[in-house]
């Protein structure tokens, strides 16, 4: 489905959207990230409540905690991929015609008061600005399952002893992290699906540093998939529309079945390093499924012609060289 941009004339979220986007370049020479613009906004949008004012921002949270929502963002701001990690946010045009003098200096005072708090030149500003911006999410579990991403992410990227580090530390703080998971039926999918995905990610969390890189893969789809889930409930999102919400909605099955699928496939590559896998009742019809998905993939590949695909790429390597680029 594809969804072309509302582009609603909230003054407010225009404005304050201009702003940002101009005194960041002011400060920084360059144009702010998608994370560092969603994190702003979503500051400026809570606390102007302070004041009794409400810039009707369109947000929600999700995979990286609260962002807008672009489809409902004003026309004037572009966004631009120049990676698949990375998006640039700028504003072409002028200033909106906001009038409301109060409203104006209470969106650059708070503007101000976030640049000042996170600049990006200072060493330490993304870990800070995320730590204090998951204090507001909706729900416990949401701080507390980035804390554990962080801790997993990180054991991957260090090498050497740690005295306060053991085999089954990971494992536990899953474990209490899991147990703050929200009760609302909305979750009750997911919720339902924790023991079994405790199980399987508690092979690969006390194997080698290279098991963890598949743990830090399980566990990212596992919030991926949650991530869906909540950005539909109402403590999650505001100033979107019910056809918004009900295409959400409609997604969820297929996320679903998309997280079950590779959740499978990880099953079944684990289970040839963790033999325990195969006689564990709650993994067998997972490592069924993704044993089955498996050979289905390797008689595929039987009959793809590889030589033939090398030929090619040889003839297009060569019918290149010479040429000018």
């Amino acid at each position: 489905m594809v969804r072309q941009n509302k582009g609603r004339n909230d003054l407010g979220v225009a404005y304050a959207s201009y702003y940002l986007i101009k005194k960041y370049k002011d400060s920084n020479g360059f144009s702010p990230s998608g994370l560092y613009f969603n994190k702003a906004m979503s500051y400026v949008n809570t606390n102007i409540r302070k004041h009794g004012e409400n810039i009707m921002l369109p947000h929600c949270w999700y995979r990286w905690g609260d962002e807008v929502v672009r489809y409902y963002m004003p026309r004037e701001i572009t966004w631009t991929h120049e990676e698949a990690s990375y998006t640039k946010v700028d504003w072409t045009g002028g200033p909106p015609s906001l009038r409301d003098e109060k409203l104006i200096n209470d969106i650059e005072d708070l503007t101000n008061e976030f640049l000042s708090k996170y600049p990006v030149k200072d060493d330490g500003w993304y870990e800070e600005l995320l730590a204090d911006h998951y204090d507001g999410a909706p729900f416990e579990f949401q701080k507390a399952y980035k804390n554990c991403r962080d801790l997993l992410f990180d054991k991957t990227r260090v090498n050497g002893n740690d005295a306060n580090y053991t085999k089954d530390t990971l494992v536990k703080v899953f474990e209490t992290t899991l147990s703050k998971f929200p009760k609302d039926r909305l979750f009750q999918p997911v919720r339902n699906f924790i023991p079994t995905f405790l199980k399987l990610i508690s092979y690969p969390l006390t194997g080698t540093r290279e098991d963890l890189f598949i743990a830090n893969d399980i566990s990212e789809e596992f919030w991926y998939w949650f991530s869906y889930y909540l950005r539909v409930h109402p403590k999650a999102h505001e100033n979107i529309d019910e056809e918004t919400v009900s295409y959400w909605k409609s997604e969820l099955d297929y996320e679903t079945e998309r997280f079950y699928r590779n959740f499978n496939d990880h099953v079944a590559r684990l289970s040839v390093k963790y033999k325990e896998i195969s006689r564990d009742d709650s993994l067998i019809p997972h490592l069924e499924e993704g044993n089955k998905r498996i050979q289905e993939w390797e008689e595929s590949m039987k009959d793809f012609d590889v030589e033939g695909l090398e030929d090619f790429l040889a003839d297009k390597v060569n019918l290149g060289m010479g040429q000018d680029n």
